[in-house]
């Protein structure tokens, strides 16, 4: 169970957040607001990336005290990937570096095979597509089977066909596990039957 109580956070002396409050034992949660409104600045904020006036609890413990293991079974995939000037391989190992996560080989030859990368793994990231670093930033964002993942606008750089086996994946995923997905795009909204949503600061859990 992951609760987030009272976040506060301030951008240009004004309030982008008052009190938001919400828990979450597993599902998708799916925010859309509108482009500027503060999506990924909520992200970063739960994620423990941008310091804010918040109280996280993970099995009703606050994670301050244990914060290394909060941040050992999360991962954030950024909108730009954020992935180093590294190979393909490095760059996916990049969660075990990090931090001491067991590595479970199946899965990751599963990643691997699941979202089409095989053939690149030896690729400096420089040297390959943008729909490529989408792939490897998602593959990266699971690799090591954490309990919590954000995904920040993942599949827009996808086709058709990749794209529903991301929605696939993540379905699966998210009957054990949390994922907080940021998107605007109506095929992820068809494809989870989303209803349609106001702005005002409101998200949807797919169960």
């Amino acid at each position: 169970m992951l609760n987030i109580e009272k976040i506060w956070y301030k951008l240009n002396q004004n309030y982008l957040f008052k009190n938001i409050s919400f828990n979450v034992k597993k599902w998708i949660i799916w925010i859309y607001w509108p482009s500027g409104s503060g999506k990924s600045t909520l992200l970063k904020i739960i994620w423990w990336y941008i310091k804010s006036e918040w109280k996280i609890l993970l099995d009703w413990k606050d994670i301050w005290t244990d914060i290394i293991k909060y941040r050992k079974n999360n991962w954030f995939s950024f909108q730009d990937y954020s992935l180093l000037n590294l190979t393909i391989k490095d760059n996916l190992l990049l969660p075990f570096t990090i931090w001491d996560n067991k590595k479970n080989e199946k899965w990751i030859d599963y990643l691997i095979d699941y979202f089409q990368i095989k053939h690149i793994l030896k690729k400096n990231i420089t040297n390959i597509s943008w729909w490529e670093k989408e792939r490897v930033s998602i593959i990266k964002a699971f690799i090591h089977k954490p309990n919590i993942v954000f995904l920040d606008e993942a599949g827009w750089a996808l086709d058709n066909t990749l794209k529903n086996k991301l929605y696939d994946f993540i379905k699966e995923y998210s009957q054990k596990n949390i994922i907080f997905f940021i998107s605007h795009d109506k095929d992820f909204k068809n494809n989870f039957k989303f209803k349609n949503i106001v702005y005002n600061w409101s998200f949807e859990i797919y169960k």
